[in-house]
């Protein structure tokens, strides 16, 4: 994988505001939790700045041990610095804003389009998006081929299950393909997947004592690449197949919720422990092996096979469910499967897709408005030769 952590970026920007012994001494307020000021919080931590946080939206009493006030009533009060991260944020809080005495540092430029291009591997071309398309059918005939053979259970998932009922095929701006497996199934895949796929293709997960920049598991080619960001890191990867963990779910509503709960919040302390730090040293590896153990620890925590309800084992935030709070659904819906139709070839599929993909999407045959059918998550597309 080629990469770049910004962070070293956004630190030479802090470093021209104010000297790490200067920030040592500061009372700094970040007005929200998102991935900049979590960066920021990452350095000012370290040249020892007494930081607070307010964000009445933030589903967590605190981020790396830094308690997050919900009321800002005087909350400027008790700062000498407030750092803005997002261009609403002066909006939200324009009354805290105007009346506080602190200094107001906008930060908002340091956008991942503000750091530098990564550079491409050498004979690098540009190909287009249906020439990935067609290159991902492959790879999930294999992967398809794989699991009949080892009698594993999945499931085309998210867009790629949207795109074989409604397309029969990809969403013509989709850009990868997403696949469920039940747990008990997803654990035989990690130990017998590699080396039983072509050699053009690789496994990444972070289950797998690699360093990984997401907590999904990924099925990769080595030959089309795309550039990717997950702030603060900027990396150029294979394309491929998502492959998402279906874990069991505790009985109860409300043990659900703290179940998805947990599964949340394990995901800010990747943002904190693997995504900001990330970079090539072997403490670093020892940390990304350690961290997979304590993940695997939390999505094995119910037995499957004993369960009557099951959902994404993700370690973060699900943005497409429509419940956010509670991922449970009745495990019959990941269990009863059957072949559809992606691309000409036969795929296997939830069976009570329509109310599956209800529950997730709403009305999932709508199309989005023309300026939402572009690809989310790639930037330019290249075959590497």
């Amino acid at each position: 994988m080629i990469y770049d952590n910004c962070i070293k970026y956004i630190r030479d920007e802090a470093d021209k505001l104010h000297t790490p012994n200067e920030w040592s001494r500061r009372s700094i307020l970040f007005l929200g939790m998102d991935s900049l000021a979590k960066s920021l919080i990452y350095i000012l931590k370290d040249y020892g700045s007494k930081i607070s946080v307010t964000d009445s939206g933030y589903r967590f009493a605190s981020y790396s041990d830094i308690p997050v006030i919900r009321n800002t009533e005087n909350v400027s009060g008790h700062c000498d610095v407030i750092i803005v991260t997002e261009k609403k944020y002066f909006d939200d809080f324009s009354a805290l804003l105007s009346s506080s005495r602190a200094e107001i540092i906008d930060m908002t430029f340091l956008r991942m389009n503000y750091f530098p291009k990564l550079d491409l591997p050498p004979n690098a071309e540009s190909i287009t998006l249906r020439e990935a398309q067609l290159e991902m059918t492959e790879m999930m005939s294999c992967f398809h081929e794989f699991c009949q053979k080892n009698n594993l259970r999945y499931s085309l998932d998210g867009g790629s299950l949207i795109g074989a009922v409604r397309h029969k095929g990809f969403i013509p701006w989709d850009d990868d393909v997403d696949v469920v497996m039940p747990m008990p199934d997803y654990l035989r895949m990690l130990k017998l997947l590699p080396g039983n796929m072509p050699s053009k293709y690789e496994l990444q997960s972070p289950h797998g004592g690699e360093k990984v920049v997401s907590t999904v598991t990924r099925l990769v080619s080595k030959n089309i690449l795309t550039g990717q960001n997950h702030y603060p890191v900027k990396y150029i990867c294979g394309m491929g197949i998502d492959i998402w963990a279906i874990a069991g779910f505790p009985e109860s509503i409300k043990e659900q919720t703290e179940y998805s709960a947990e599964l949340e919040h394990l995901g800010e302390v990747w943002k904190e422990r693997i995504v900001i730090p990330f970079n090539n040293s072997d403490e670093f590896q020892n940390e990304c092996v350690r961290f997979g153990e304590e993940m695997l620890e939390l999505i094995t925590a119910y037995d499957y096979d004993k369960c009557s309800f099951a959902g994404y084992a993700y370690i973060g935030r699900i943005l497409h469910i429509r419940n956010k709070e509670n991922r449970a659904l009745p495990k019959t819906l990941y269990d009863e499967l059957e072949l559809m139709e992606f691309e000409g070839k036969s795929f296997s599929c939830i069976r009570n897709f329509d109310n599956y993909l209800t529950q997730m999407f709403g009305d999932y045959m709508q199309l989005p408005p023309p300026e939402k059918r572009v690809a989310e998550n790639s930037d330019m597309i290249y075959r590497s030769k």
